[in-house]
């Protein structure tokens, strides 16, 4: 793993051990390749994820991670909905959808959060990003997230 990712998974192995609680579980939306649901799971977390990819669900699945097919911008099953004490995706892929699918999935992320949920959003600090870009797209998640978020939920 590069610094960025090493960083990255610091942080959510910390924010594990501080908001799940035995029984919790965490949800990973776009889970892609499972770099994080592998890390967290071989650390004892109860962790799931999410792809609309086959090749990465069947490639996670060999590897005995918990997954299922779905897509973030679609309505939630009624089996996950308020199931998860954390739900997560990377920036890289939440900002791969396009600004009118922000909004759908940020309904959807706070869909699967449980009452007192965490959302997590974690981004590269890429160098080659120009400051404007980053914060055009901080206010559209804002702008999600302030529409979206139930009362009681945490944003990290």
């Amino acid at each position: 793993m590069n610094k960025f990712e090493n960083e990255e998974m610091d942080f959510w192995i910390d924010t594990c051990k501080r908001y799940l609680n035995k029984g919790d579980a965490l949800i990973e939306m776009g889970m892609g390749s499972g770099r994080i649901l592998d890390v967290l799971a071989r650390k004892g977390f109860n962790v799931y994820g999410f792809d609309n990819d086959r090749f990465f669900i069947s490639h996670c699945k060999k590897r005995k991670l918990k997954v299922f097919y779905a897509d973030a911008t679609k309505i939630v099953n009624r089996k996950h909905k308020g199931k998860y004490k954390v739900v997560g995706i990377s920036f890289n892929t939440l900002f791969n959808f396009p600004n009118s699918i922000r909004l759908k999935w940020a309904i959807h992320a706070c869909d699967l959060l449980k009452d007192e949920g965490v959302l997590i959003v974690t981004a590269y600090s890429y160098s080659n990003l120009s400051m404007k870009t980053i914060d055009e797209k901080n206010q559209i998640l804002r702008k999600c997230l302030k529409t979206t978020t139930k009362s009681s939920c945490r944003v990290l």
